[in-house]
């Protein structure tokens, strides 16, 4: 009996540590909750409605840019190129085999993305090593018999993720991910590629 007892007594005396713990903690979580209360209660209630349109403008953010990051598009075979001399624009390339009966054999078709622009750099059936970017004006017949016009003379290309590179080593750019790009990134890569292609800023008119 002394032995079941001294059990008895050693568990009860576990049991009351376990519910003086217990206890401990509650009185604890029963202090911050009053302290919260207490703080927010202080807090002036204008002051709370900054804090909490502040929330509102950080929660709006959050969502424009997952927005965002949602309508990044693939760059990753996309081209700035400077044409018509000073302009400069988004294609995208499209290689194709042209009909045996014309004058050139290959091309690379450059497109913008509203199709309105297209260039084209061309390989020369007559001459070795003849490639070189095709005037305006040139009528291209592709192996399928479609045709295809050239409407702008095209004189440079940069791909889209070079340049970006290139901005990123002179510290214009912090970062970016290689193979997407928004809308804004695209225009700061447009106007960026001005600078790259040394294009001159038109010069404003004198007003007399």
């Amino acid at each position: 009996m002394d032995g079941k007892q001294k059990e008895l007594n050693e568990l009860k005396e576990r049991i009351n540590a376990s519910k003086c713990e217990v206890e401990k903690l509650q009185k604890k979580l029963l202090e911050q909750i009053k302290d919260e209360i207490q703080t927010y209660n202080d807090t002036n209630p204008a002051k709370l409605l900054v804090l909490l349109e502040l929330k509102k403008e950080s929660m709006l953010q959050c969502k424009i840019e997952v927005a965002e990051e949602k309508k990044k598009r693939d760059i990753r075979d996309l081209f700035i190129c400077r044409y018509d001399d000073a302009q400069v624009d988004l294609f995208k390339q499209e290689k194709v085999v042209l009909d045996a009966s014309e004058f050139y054999t290959e091309a690379a078709l450059y497109c913008n993305d509203e199709k309105e622009r297209m260039g084209a750099y061309v390989k020369r059936r007559d001459i070795e090593d003849g490639e070189k970017w095709a005037p305006k004006g040139t009528v291209l017949i592709e192996n399928d018999g479609s045709i295809c016009r050239v409407n702008c003379t095209i004189y440079e290309t940069a791909r889209f993720d070079t340049l970006r590179y290139k901005m990123k080593k002179e510290g214009i750019l912090d970062h970016y991910t290689a193979g997407v790009a928004s809308d804004w990134e695209i225009e700061e890569v447009l106007t960026y590629a001005r600078t790259f292609f040394r294009i001159e800023k038109p010069k404003e008119k004198v007003k007399k």
